[in-house]
């Protein structure tokens, strides 16, 4: 068992920061992927569509997972890019069939929408945002901010 004093700083500061941390991170998470989906858009050609297939570690055990990819010419001001992402987070799928339908959608030769960043264009995606969550991640962290908050409030009036 824990002295009381440590106890206290612990009820005190650790537990409303680490909540008000997460709900932080929480907050940056959603605006960095909300500002993601309103940058500005080009016509690219795609390249080429293929799938790779990557060896990862889980758990101690190795298996194959397949990655769409997708390599997309694209220019923004004159100044010609490309890129081999469909998002900013590449989703591994553990059928390489899985993966081929997605890379299938996007056809060598044909036109596609690419969304850049405008301060640095060679950052782009064909999917904006490219990250789970959207306006639940808002809720998760306010609700952390309230219950932050009300611990806060309790252990202070007591």
């Amino acid at each position: 068992m824990l002295p009381a004093d440590i106890q206290d700083v612990l009820a005190r500061i650790l537990i409303p920061g680490v909540l008000g941390i997460a709900a932080i991170i929480t907050l940056a998470q959603y605006f960095s992927t909300r500002r993601r989906h309103l940058w500005p858009h080009t016509t690219g050609r795609i390249v080429s569509s293929e799938v790779r297939p990557a060896e990862i570690t889980e758990h101690g055990k190795k298996r194959t997972v397949y990655f769409p990819v997708v390599t997309t010419s694209f220019e923004v001001e004159g100044r010609k890019f490309q890129i081999d992402r469909i998002a900013r987070i590449p989703i591994p799928y553990d059928k390489e069939e899985s993966a081929r339908i997605i890379a299938d959608v996007f056809v060598p030769g044909s036109e596609t929408l690419v969304y850049y960043n405008p301060r640095s264009p060679e950052e782009a995606y064909l999917v904006p945002g490219g990250e789970v969550g959207g306006k639940r991640l808002v809720w998760i962290s306010l609700s952390l901010l309230i219950i932050d908050a009300a611990w806060t409030w309790l252990l202070f009036t007591r």
